[in-house]
């Protein structure tokens, strides 16, 4: 995995000095010309989803925006590139200043001079408005006021082109089904996912403006709180900022309002009419967005006319208090429904919205692990509390389940993209099958049961709960033969109880899964075909890797027929990251394969094809744990290969590139020990002892453990004794036999190492060729003695 150093590097005529934040979509440093050092500049570079071409053209996009915006107020564009190994970058003025808020409280700023900051700010908004560009993050952090008290407007990387061929790019370029913004400041159409425009500047201006004249967030009670706050954004009213501070009139709380309602064209309809009743009111004058008010023209009239309104208020008590007992009980009829009717809108809006569309939009964009650990953050304790109450509505129900077990899966299926979260992870599906318990006879209610109780399997890693869910849904796929939601989940649940088994019983349950999967080809085209043909490479990997135990021929047949199952993908299924993880797991396991069947060369060129897609997904998205996994396995097994070749510096460096990518655990114990065992043989023996001693602490699975105690070097009769106290409760097996008879012939008791081996040939097919069985043959041709 590469890993960029920008301080120090050049950008054209620039030197990157120091890191000094991060913008909407890259990192930010302090930069310096090289001939000459008084000239400060900021340099952006495209760090995060590099590998993702969406992600390259939007960053792209912006430097063709800021090329054309000429403005004091707004930070203006010198330079930008691509630097060699492909980090696209921009330089930009050097904005030596502080955030508007930090500046108006250091400074003491009264109401009158905020006023006309924010006032400068929207007349910067609408010069990039005038040039059909909406910036759509503004916030405090994006407006630096300078010593001089000018402010100045930063980071367009997220900003919306209202017409993008006019900067050269095209819509996709700058469109994200989940564009980056702050909840703090954002719109309610932004929450709802809703098309952005000039409008959604608007907003966050007054939310701004707000800030700047209370001390306070609109929602200042719910700040705090995503969930909460998203709610409040959607429905409720802002309190007027005058209650909140006293010295501001009745005229400046229209205006912020008007800024902050909910409906974009109930708002200013340009930045410059926003601004202008700014001024208005700094020069006294008469405002619009007041006059325009019922309330107002109400006191105008009250004021040309005091008695006959005197009257009319009177007349008006008189007949509310007679109308109030009809109205008190007309309202406590409606109460009840009304309430079931808006807890249904609410869980629709919110899981509808943030899990559904949302969620999906955004699972492949790079980088979007951490946003989508927010929206778990923000929609589950809500949906806690909704499932208490929902056990009279099945619609409810199902959706509410479903949410669950997006939810289990991000927070950790092994399986999928996730957080690490497994303990969380069960939890939230336990409670989903608690939500549709008793849908199940319905084919919707008995898909998603399955799916949650599968799902816990896989967190869990339970047989149990994997077979349960498989054959479930092997009979929904038999009564429900033409649905191929129903077959490629069927299937999908089989390839687990697959993963879940062993030996024979494995490949029983992969062959099942490939049969049904290829059910989806006889169906018309839909959106599953695809992955259905996906899967089909899948399992014929994993077919082959099963064999691989037994017999080494037929399974590098098996990845065979997977790489050409692969390579007749179409490129569009080709380029997605799922489609290369599963090219990057095949390259892996066909080179492992063809490596232990002496066949070394080959099985380089394999892995290390594997590797290139598996950059990729870890390059997209660093935050992805299952991606850098990935990774660090093809570096592992392709360390093996290039030992197996002849090629020791080689091998040491992919096991450096395993301990650089893995956190430290088990895998990376396993890594360290082969790493000094190569070292060792290469004559590198200071600090071998350590490094082996450190790595064996980590490993605690009894296999790999007595694994890694004899491939220790340098090898010590002890270690050799502990690993067959380790593999002594183990079941026998092949693997096990050939663990056991290594470590007899290293403590000296060769005779008995062969009879061990010996045992383990038994045990395997005659006739056949695997990795297994080559140890244990070589075991059994020990001469007589120990002849050490």
């Amino acid at each position: 995995m590469s890993v960029y150093v920008i301080t120090g590097r050049t950008f054209g005529q620039y030197r990157a000095v120091a890191k000094i934040g991060e913008g909407g979509m890259g990192s930010v440093f302090l930069g310096e010309r090289l001939e000459d050092f008084n000239q400060r500049v900021a340099i952006k570079v495209l760090l995060h989803g590099i590998g993702h071409e969406e992600t390259r053209r939007r960053f792209l996009a912006e430097r063709q925006v800021l090329a054309k915006l000429q403005h004091p107020d707004i930070v203006q564009l010198i330079d930008g590139g691509v630097t060699d190994d492909g980090l696209p970058f921009i330089v930009m003025d050097y904005v030596e200043g502080e955030p508007l808020d930090v500046y108006c409280d250091r400074a003491k700023l009264g109401l009158r001079e905020r006023v006309a900051l924010v006032k400068r700010v929207l007349e910067g908004v609408e010069y990039a408005h005038q040039r059909l560009l909406a910036h759509c993050d503004l916030k405090f952090a994006n407006i630096l006021v300078t010593a001089d008290g000018s402010p100045r407007l930063l980071d367009f990387g997220v900003a919306k082109l209202l017409d993008p061929l006019r900067y050269g790019v095209t819509d996709a370029a700058t469109r994200a089904a989940l564009r980056p913004f702050t909840p703090e400041f954002a719109s309610p159409e932004q929450l709802r996912g809703e098309e952005l425009g000039t409008s959604t500047d608007i907003y966050s201006a007054g939310v701004i403006l707000y800030r700047l004249l209370t001390g306070t967030h609109p929602f200042e009670g719910v700040v705090a709180q995503p969930l909460a706050l998203l709610r409040a954004t959607l429905e409720a009213s802002p309190e007027r900022p005058g209650a909140r501070r006293p010295e501001v009139d009745g005229d400046l709380d229209a205006i912020v309002l008007k800024a902050l309602r909910k409906e974009p064209e109930e708002r200013f309809r340009t930045a410059a009419e926003f601004a202008g009743e700014l001024g208005a009111w700094l020069d006294g004058r008469p405002i619009a967005s007041r006059a325009g008010s019922t309330r107002y023209r109400l006191a105008k009239l009250a004021s040309r006319h005091r008695v006959p309104v005197a009257a009319g208020v009177i007349a008006v008590l008189v007949l509310a208090a007679g109308a109030g007992g009809t109205l008190h009980t007309y309202w406590k009829a409606q109460t009840a429904r009304a309430r079931a009717e808006e807890r249904f809108r609410d869980v629709r809006r919110i899981t509808g919205s943030l899990l559904f569309e949302f969620h999906d939009a955004v699972r492949d964009l790079p980088g979007s692990t951490p946003a989508q650990e927010k929206l778990v953050g923000w929609s589950l304790e809500y949906l806690r509390r909704l499932a208490a109450q929902s056990r009279d509505d099945d619609r409810l129900r199902l959706e509410l389940g479903e949410a669950y077990l997006r939810l289990g899966n991000l927070l950790g299926n092994p399986y999928e993209k996730n957080l690490g979260k497994g303990e969380e992870a069960l939890s939230t599906l336990r409670e989903g099958m608690r939500v549709v318990d008793g849908l199940q006879p319905s084919r919707n209610g008995g898909l998603l049961y399955a799916r949650l109780l599968g799902a816990r399997g896989e967190v869990d890693q339970s047989l149990e709960d994997a077979q349960q869910a498989a054959r479930l849904l092997e009979d929904l796929a038999t009564r429900y033969g033409t649905d191929a939601e129903v077959l490629m989940t069927a299937s999908s649940q089989m390839e687990t109880a697959g993963d879940l088994s062993a030996g024979e019983a494995a490949r029983n349950w992969y062959e099942k899964a490939r049969a049904t999967s290829a059910r989806i080809a006889e169906l018309p085209p839909g959106p599953l075909t695809g992955r259905s043909r996906r899967s089909q490479v899948i399992l014929s990997m994993k077919i082959g890797d099963n064999l691989a135990q037994t017999d080494l021929d037929a399974a590098i047949a098996q990845f065979e027929r997977a790489l050409r199952e692969y390579r007749s993908l179409d490129a569009k299924l080709l380029a997605e990251p799922a489609t290369r993880r599963a090219g990057g797991s095949l390259m892996r396991r066909y080179g492992r394969a063809l490596a232990q069947a002496g066949r070394a060369e080959d099985a380089v060129r394999v892995i290390r094809e594997g590797i290139a897609a598996a950059e990729a997904n870890a390059k997209a998205d660093a935050s992805d744990k299952r991606a850098q996994w990935d990774l660090a396995v093809l570096y592992r097994i392709l360390a093996d290969a290039e030992e197996a070749a002849g090629r020791p510096a080689e091998s040491a460096a992919c096991l450096e590139k395993v301990l650089s990518t893995l956190d430290e655990g088990a895998p990376y114990g396993e890594a360290l020990v082969r790493l000094a065992r190569i070292q060792y043989l290469m004559g590198r023996r200071e600090g071998v002892a350590a490094m082996s001693e450190r790595g064996i602490k980590l490993v605690t699975s009894p296999l790999i453990r007595a694994e890694v105690l004899l491939a220790a070097q340098p090898h010590e009769r002890r270690r050799a004794v502990e690993a067959l106290e380790t593999l002594r409760p183990l079941p026998d097996s092949p693997e096990v036999l050939a663990l056991r008879a290594e470590a007899e012939r290293q403590c000296g008791r060769w005779a008995q190492a062969k009879a061990t081996a010996a045992q383990g040939l038994a045990m395997l097919p005659a006739g056949r060729k695997s990795e297994v069985g080559a140890r244990l043959q070589a075991l059994t041709q020990l001469p007589a003695g120990p002849g050490r």
